[in-house]
């Protein structure tokens, strides 16, 4: 992936990466920030300010910004992570100076009027709202809570009804002078454009931003805690996750945990899909995850099943954790690869998979890590590396995290899980 380089003078970092096959572009603009740095601020500050920024700046309403990416056919949207905010665009290649011109102008110029404030906090707390009907968002929140009980981290991303009702809009400028600053901001660009012109066009919109005394404040490293969740809710199924501590992002063993978790149940050919659903029928959903942040992280699988056989799937759940310890196959290890390399190199065929890719490697690692170094370090990955991660997952000394939610009467205690897994 060839790309260049630039910053400007006020710190913004900026990434092109060209793509002259195509017609658009697409932008990011990824800033250092999130839930995790909510702790000397409001629980959910981070998802509000993404929000808020579309209410209106200094010449345009809300509604003016939503009809004149409509009237270029452009898109426009943004999400809030735990480490990351990204606002991100894409448009026809023509029309890149107004799609340049209205990031430029929310990133810079939002005004944050109180009357607006107030209606997105409404708005807001009908997102939670929504969450806290689906069980699979209660239970994932339940699960980081618990395994990070004592950390912003673990916390809920869009954060409560409550914190959001006490974010003022001096509780927003001040957070937005401490991290919407351009030293802590990424712009990337990835299609079909003049790069003088476009780097031109970047100085003259965003040239004149500047930071505040502001600094963000230094990451305090999370320690996993784990236990039990248990949230009876009046639905039809039971959901169950058993996460362990993972690794960070970092880790020399991070695509271990990535081709494990595919193994464990990344597919329909993989162990869980193929015993617990395949065989056994106990499932319609079973699968295995490995989420991972710059110092943390966690690995885990999930179900959901009818409340009778949540038992049962428990046990085959865990019997088929552990025979992965003993009886990897080399084939198990090709196809989880197979996955990998076809997801990343299908990725590069999409300008905002290359933009996404360009501001997050940069942001997270310094430097961008390409394709081929990726791929090696896939290959690497061998029946050995597997079996060791699974038997340190499941040998660990740290607790599990258990999190049920629905009818979970008949999910075992949290000490029987706990040997099952560890005995």
């Amino acid at each position: 992936m060839n790309y260049t380089r630039y910053t400007l003078s006020n710190g913004l970092t900026v990434l092109f990466d060209h793509m002259p096959q195509v017609e658009s572009i697409s932008i990011r603009i990824l800033f250092k920030v999130g839930s995790r740095d909510e702790l000397n601020s409001i629980d959910g500050i981070s998802h509000i300010v993404e929000h808020m920024l579309f209410k209106g700046t200094n010449k345009r309403t809300a509604k003016d910004i939503a009809e004149e990416f409509d009237m270029i056919g452009g898109y426009l949207n943004a999400y809030t992570g735990k480490e990351k905010t990204v606002y991100y665009a894409k448009v026809l290649k023509d029309d890149a100076v107004v799609g340049i011109d209205i990031l430029s102008d929310i990133i810079i110029n939002s005004t944050h009027i109180e009357e607006e404030l107030k209606k997105e906090k409404t708005v807001i707390m009908q997102e939670i709202s929504d969450l806290i009907d689906d069980p699979t968002d209660v239970l994932f929140e339940a699960v980081w809570e618990k395994a990070f009980a004592n950390h912003q981290i673990g916390k809920p991303i869009a954060g409560t009804h409550e914190s959001v009702k006490l974010c003022s809009r001096d509780n927003i400028i001040n957070y937005i002078k401490q991290y919407y600053n351009p030293t802590n901001s990424f712009l990337s660009i990835s299609g079909s454009f003049d790069e003088k012109e476009t780097l031109d066009l970047i100085n003259q919109k965003f040239g004149y931003w500047t930071s505040s005394d502001e600094k963000p404040e230094a990451y305090t490293i999370p320690e996993y805690a784990g236990g039990d969740v248990r949230i009876k809710k009046p639905i039809e199924q039971a959901h169950i996750a058993i996460a362990f501590k993972g690794v960070s992002i970092h880790h020399e063993d991070y695509y271990s945990h990535q081709i494990t978790a595919l193994i464990a149940g990344g597919s329909m050919s993989s162990r869980l899909f193929q015993e617990v659903r395949e065989n056994h029928g106990l499932a319609y959903n079973i699968s295995a995850f490995a989420s991972n942040y710059n110092d943390c992280g966690l690995w885990g699988v999930y179900a959901s099943t009818d409340p009778e056989s949540l038992k049962e799937l428990v046990d085959v759940t865990i019997n088929e954790l552990k025979k992965m310890a003993s009886n990897i196959t080399e084939k198990e290890i090709t196809t989880a690869k197979a996955q990998i390399k076809s997801s990343l190199l299908m990725a590069m065929e999409s300008s905002g998979s290359r933009a996404e890719k360009l501001a997050n490697n940069i942001a997270t690692f310094g430097r961008i890590i390409s394709n081929e170094e990726i791929v090696q370090k896939i290959n690497e990955v061998d029946i050995n590396a597997v079996q060791q991660c699974i038997k340190g997952l499941l040998n660990s000394s740290e607790k599990c995290t258990v999190v049920g939610v629905g009818q979970i009467d008949n999910l075992q205690s949290y000490d029987e899980i706990m040997r099952k897994i560890y005995d």
